[in-house]
């Protein structure tokens, strides 16, 4: 079975035009088995098969590196990252990357921390704690990127987020089809549409938004 995921991972990444080699898909494959292990103790993720999980979470989670190139910037983190997605795919996948997983559930924070105990990886941390909390240093403005999925679609969450931003920093949203792009009031953020398609082997479309601040036009 493992080797027809790791087929499938592969030539997912090769039509995404992803820079990630054989050996990153390997690992991204042994936190599938651990996310299939304890989803059976835990509710951790849905699914109907393992294509379907390997395509609508791993895969959907690696499209946020569309945005960036080569690799994810320095510093980033996870509002609700629930099994670690997209947090924890993205360490794997950008091994150099600092990233904080955000995550309330404590049997969903001890996943996280079980799964980066065996697999050995460094620079990420689990906070078991409501984001809420977090409006302190050296959280606020401590991130360039926030990224959060399907973890609320309020229009004031997403402002919330945005207080973890550094000046020159990043929101992602990772947008489904029914995602009102027209409902959100981030003052003084602009919008740009990073990636759009269809997820592949599937029919589901995606969109990466990517909200910058707006720089003000000096006199």
């Amino acid at each position: 079975m493992q080797a027809n995921l790791l087929e499938l991972l592969a030539s997912s990444v090769d039509q995404l035009k992803l820079s990630i080699d054989e050996e990153t898909c390997l690992s991204l494959l042994q936190y599938v088995d651990l996310l299939i292990s304890w989803n059976t103790k835990i509710n951790l993720v849905s699914y109907k098969s393992f294509s379907d999980l390997i395509i609508l979470h791993i895969v959907d989670c690696l499209i946020v590196l569309k945005a960036f190139s080569p690799s994810l910037p320095e510093a980033v983190i996870d509002i609700g990252s629930g099994a670690g997605l997209p947090g924890l795919v993205l360490k794997i996948a950008s091994e150099s990357s600092n990233v904080t997983l955000v995550e309330k559930n404590a049997k969903r924070a001890l996943f996280l921390k079980e799964t980066i105990r065996i697999m050995g990886l460094k620079n990420i941390v689990v906070l078991n704690r409501d984001y809420k909390q977090l409006r302190i240093r050296p959280y606020y403005k401590g991130y360039e990127i926030v990224v959060s999925r399907a973890f609320s679609s309020r229009p004031d969450f997403f402002k919330d987020l945005t207080c973890f931003l550094k000046d020159s920093g990043s929101l992602l949203i990772m947008a489904g089809p029914s995602f009102e792009e027209n409902r959100l009031n981030l003052t003084d953020f602009s919008p740009k549409v990073c990636w759009e398609g269809t997820l592949p082997y599937s029919n589901q479309s995606r969109k990466l938004l990517s909200y910058s601040k707006t720089v003000a036009l000096q006199d």
